[in-house]
Formats: C-alpha cells, structure tokens, sequence
C-alpha cells in the first residue's frame, strides 16, 4: 500500500545563501528605523498642531493606503531575497476561535503589564534623578504627535478607522508581519542559536529595538513603550509559533489607546490639558 510522503522522505528545500537572509534582514530593519527617523523630522518640537496622521478621512485613508503601497513594495524585495515559507513567517492558523481569544487576553495583559513597567519607571527615575511628577510627564509617549484628540473625538468616522484600519492593519498585522520577517532571517542566519532560548530571546530584543525607534515620533518614551512591547510580542509569537496572536493583541491594544483617547478627549478634555 502507497502512502503519501512523510516529513522525513520530503526533499529538503536548498538554503538559500546567508548573504541573502542579511540583506533581507536589512531591508526590514532599515524600513523602520528610517520611518521612525523621517516621521520625527515630521514633528515640530513642542507643536502638537500638526500629527502625523492627517486630520481629514480622506487624507487618512491616503496615508494609510500609501503606507501599505510601501511596506508591501518592501516586503517584497524582502521576500524576492529570502523567499521565506509560510513556517518561517508564522502563518499557522490552525484554530481561529482560540487564537481570537487568545489575542484579546493578551491585549489586557500587555496593556496591564506596560502600565505596571511605566509606574516602576517613573518611580526608580523619581529616586535616582529627583523629578517631579511634572518633568517625568515629558517622558510619557507622545501621542498628539500621531493623531489629533479633537478630531478624534468630534468624529465618529475617523475614530473608526482608528481603531479599525490603522489599529489592525497598520498596527496589528503590518508590524507583526514585519517582526515575523525579522525573526525568520535571525533564524536562517544564526540556526545554532535558534534552538535555545537565549538565541530567540536575542532575536526578538533587536527587532523590539528597532520596533521602538520606529516610534521615535512619540519621543523617546515612544521608544521605551513600543520597545517593551515588542519584547512581549516578539515573545507572544515566539511562544504559540503563530503571528495571528500577536497581530491580534497588537490591534486591540492599538485600538484601546486610541478607545481611551477619544473617551478622555470626548469626556475629560481637562484631563488633556497638560498633554
């Protein structure tokens, strides 16, 4: 009786040279580190008139679709140099439920686990430098510099592509398809590493670095934020093999900060104030 091949009888797929995987890497890492350094440019120091994100729905739905235009013509010269397989990328979708049940625990988690991180923060900054609470607010991430709290909350269309199209699919699975590349190389350049721990835990602290000066428009306590968060992502799909959980806690959590925005902004414009 014939059966059909086995992982063991399949042909292995010919390696692909280091050099390839390297300029694949670099690809990636210089994409966001160079929207970080161009976006930051963007931002006038001590104006928050003037957000990245355009004010108007269309002008939103420009940015967003040239956006993906980019990384799309990005990550394709990185896949033209690696040709990565749907394993090396992650895309295991094997049960939807509880990889949506999944992501939105995490999301809580990781928004309860980044307020804990920040309160510690402050208070060891406090200790050691003797802030007050007033100069510690100047290392918060600044998120007037990514989108205007007033047209946030006096529209509802645009609040929903917020927490939709730019929590979801600029946020949750551009980034994380984006940190799965990143891996993948790491991976292919290094594979005596990638069976320890220590060798994946690498990995994913150079894209979370790489992920958090991409934020630099936030200031630096962008940085700090979305480079701890990338730790945890990187870590979120690391731990499943599957990109869909940390795409998925990527965009709720995306869209839960522009949720608290809107209702601060909407609500509590006074709290605002000294934002």
């Amino acid at each position: 009786m014939e059966t059909g091949p086995t992982s063991e009888n399949l042909p292995e797929q010919p390696s692909l040279p280091k050099w390839r995987w390297a300029a694949g890497l670099s690809v990636l890492l210089l994409y966001v580190a160079g929207l970080g350094l161009l976006g930051s440019r963007q931002i006038n120091p001590g104006d928050s008139t003037q957000p990245l994100l355009p004010d108007s729905i269309r002008g939103l739905l420009i940015v967003c679709g040239g956006e993906l235009i980019f990384f799309s013509l990005v990550f394709g010269l990185f896949w033209i140099l690696t040709r990565p397989t749907k394993a090396d990328l992650r895309f295991n979708f094997a049960n939807p439920v509880r990889i949506f049940r999944r992501g939105i625990l995490y999301s809580i988690a990781l928004r309860a686990f980044i307020s804990v991180v920040m309160i510690l923060t402050a208070i060891l900054i406090a200790v050691v430098t003797h802030k007050t609470p007033q100069q510690l607010s100047q290392l918060r991430p600044r998120t007037e510099n990514l989108v205007d709290f007033a047209n946030l909350s006096n529209n509802p269309l645009y609040f929903l592509l917020t927490i939709t199209v730019v929590s979801f699919v600029l946020g949750g699975f551009r980034e994380e398809l984006w940190r799965a590349g990143v891996l993948a190389a790491c991976k292919h350049l290094l594979p005596a590493s990638f069976p320890v721990k220590q060798g994946e835990f690498v990995a994913i602290v150079i894209a979370a670095i790489v992920f958090g000066l991409g934020h630099l428009p936030q200031g630096w306590g962008g940085v700090y934020v979305t480079g701890i968060l990338g730790v945890a992502l990187g870590w979120i799909m690391v731990r499943h093999g599957s990109i869909w959980e940390a795409a998925l806690a990527h965009g709720f959590f995306d869209a839960t900060t522009f949720a608290l925005v809107y209702l601060l902004a909407k609500y509590f414009p006074s709290s605002l104030s000294g934002i």
